[in-house]
């Protein structure tokens, strides 16, 4: 199931969306059999998420405060822990250079979900956002360029707690809940005012981000 969320004179897609959706077109006109290659992460921690921002950098997010990043088209991955995220399970992940990312945390018995950024390729994380309670549960988030995003979570009280930031450099990050018969699953972005959002039990629904 799904939803839709967008508004008229929607900006242009990033590049990569564009080049991402023409390369899955392609393949699929070719009815040629995708092959899967095996690749060494570096860590014995679960993964979770992957996000890619070209055939050579990729990021990926699991447990235990896990990460990891390849530069070389997944020759080669360099894990790491965010320090003082130890316990936390990286949900989601979203790459946007080398050296730009952005992590999204599921909450602990004691911890609020989080959002963390790193500026230089993981050297040093900063926490972006914190929600305010152990209620809040988010499931994924996307991006329209590097400073627009948006965060889906479950429901509480009959409203989702959207949050959304045009302004990552700043990071600040605003709510903009909604009222929806889904569980968010998954979400892709067409633009900084369209938003494609999957879940479990919905209505689809259309409007402005």
């Amino acid at each position: 199931m799904a939803a839709a969320f967008g508004g008229a004179g929607a900006d242009p897609a990033r590049a990569t969306q564009s080049d991402a959706v023409a390369s899955t077109q392609d393949a699929l006109k070719s009815k040629s059999t995708p092959k899967l290659t095996p690749q060494t992460s570096g860590t014995t921690a679960g993964l979770i998420a992957i996000s890619a921002v070209n055939a050579r950098v990729a990021w990926v997010s699991g447990r235990f405060g896990t990460y990891a990043i390849t530069t070389d088209g997944g020759k080669t991955w360099r894990p790491g822990v965010v320090p003082g995220a130890e316990t936390l399970q990286f949900r989601d992940v979203e790459a946007v250079s080398e050296k730009v990312a952005y992590l999204l945390s599921l909450p602990t018995d004691t911890i609020a979900p989080r959002i963390y950024k790193t500026v230089d390729g993981g050297k040093t994380w900063k926490i972006e956002f914190q929600a305010p309670d152990l209620s809040y549960f988010y499931d994924c988030f996307a991006f329209w360029d590097p400073w627009s995003g948006i965060t889906l979570g479950d429901s509480i009280n009959g409203r989702f707690p959207v949050i959304r930031t045009f302004d990552g450099k700043t990071c600040t990050w605003s709510s903009a809940a909604v009222t929806l018969k889904l569980r968010f699953s998954s979400a892709a972005v067409r633009s900084r005012t369209f938003l494609w959002i999957g879940g479990i039990r919905s209505e689809t629904s259309r409007r402005n981000a």
